[in-house]
């Protein structure tokens, strides 16, 4: 199965594509916040990072193990 493609809503433009995990680091650098607006194939509009689901992906598959 191949990554979706994530797409951000910059000043400039748009920029992308990235994968959720180039997202959940641009958020863990603090180069972007989940208020920024994402879109992706299937998505009807651009939608706010952190309501995306495209965070919580990245969580639930990096979480250590127990």
């Amino acid at each position: 199965m191949s990554e979706e493609a994530w797409y951000l809503s910059t000043a400039e433009g748009t920029a992308g594509p990235y994968t959720a995990l180039d997202l959940h680091g641009f958020v863990e650098a603090g180069s972007i916040t989940p208020e920024w607006f994402v879109w992706r194939e299937g998505f009807g509009d651009w939608v706010a990072l952190g309501e995306s689901g495209a965070l919580a992906a990245v969580t639930v598959a990096t979480a250590p193990a127990k």
